[in-house]
């Protein structure tokens, strides 16, 4: 059913220099102006971690397994719609039973924002854009450090569409510089693949998880960044997955109009749900290892 695999071997903490992939990248690629970005809206709030139960709310709560740990750690981040009930149940379940402490993010309810559809990633509603998002990651991320069942060298960030493509921002040095610690590891499923997400400074290990019929992304972008990474030795690892669509994990089919004015559909595909589940689970392993040596809560340069 996979199409496409592994790109290039991860090697943790390694420097890239490589060539920049936005032809604005050096105007706008730049601490200052992800701060400035990310202050258009309040900082969230994070609760205290406990057990899931058949009635518990997901936003941005952290859920643990059992015992006292310290576990690794995912930070879930949604798509442009928010947090969906069934999706966000079945990935926090999911990481549990691999022994992840999980916080879900929510980085519209608090803001009164029900989606983010109907406007590009990159623009402003009620202060929250990918930017934005991208800080309320590693927010999220500091709040977990913070807990004494987390192992803080063992935290990281998996994204959704939305989610997904501030997780490509996350992957960055520039990102931790101005943020915080770097995640050990990013997994984005079914991003978008657009030009301000192609940096140069991509140093953390990142998956991107791909549906062959995506109609709301163009897989033609980010299989040519993939080739083009290949060939820098960006540290960045893909899947396809033949005869998905966007957002594949879906539990009921949706049909629906993007901003952009294209008319995609979602198709549940139970199958690939579950190998792309294999698939994270298999990366963060690989990435995570307990009793690595792996340290990645050096301070950052700067941070608000």
């Amino acid at each position: 059913m996979r199409v496409a695999a592994r790109l290039s071997a991860s090697l943790i903490g390694a420097v890239l220099v490589v060539a920049t992939f936005s032809p604005w990248a050096n105007a706008q690629w730049s601490s200052e102006y992800l701060r400035l970005r990310a202050s258009s809206a309040p900082d969230l709030k994070f609760e205290e971690p406990k057990a899931l139960r058949f009635f518990s709310r997901l936003n941005n709560a952290v859920f643990k397994p059992e015992g006292d740990g310290p576990f690794p750690a995912i930070v879930h981040f949604h798509t442009c719609g928010g947090i969906d009930s069934y999706r966000g149940r079945y990935w926090t379940e999911a990481a549990i039973e691999a022994g992840f402490v999980v916080l879900v993010l929510d980085s519209l309810g608090p803001r009164g924002l029900s989606t983010l559809c109907d406007t590009s990633p990159f623009n402003d509603k009620n202060g929250v854009n990918v930017y934005r998002g991208l800080k309320d990651a590693f927010d999220a991320k500091a709040h977990l450090e913070k807990l004494p069942i987390v192992d803080r060298n063992r935290i990281a960030l998996v994204g959704f569409s939305w989610g997904a493509m501030a997780g490509m921002l996350a992957a960055t040095k520039l990102a931790s510089e101005t943020f915080g610690a770097p995640f050990g590891a990013v997994a984005s499923f079914y991003p978008e693949c657009r030009r301000p997400l192609f940096q140069r400074d991509i140093v953390r290990p990142l998956l991107l998880l791909m549906a062959e019929l995506d109609t709301e992304v163009d897989l033609r972008n980010c299989i040519d960044w993939l080739e083009r990474a290949k060939r820098e030795g960006l540290t960045i690892e893909s899947r396809t997955y033949s005869g998905a669509t966007h957002a594949w994990d879906t539990n009921r089919y949706i049909q629906t109009t993007t901003s952009q004015g294209l008319s995609v559909q979602y198709i549940p595909n139970p199958a690939v749900t579950r190998e792309s589940r294999r698939d994270l689970f298999a990366f963060l392993t690989q990435h995570l290892p307990p009793n690595s040596g792996l340290q990645v809560d050096a301070p950052p340069a700067a941070r608000d």
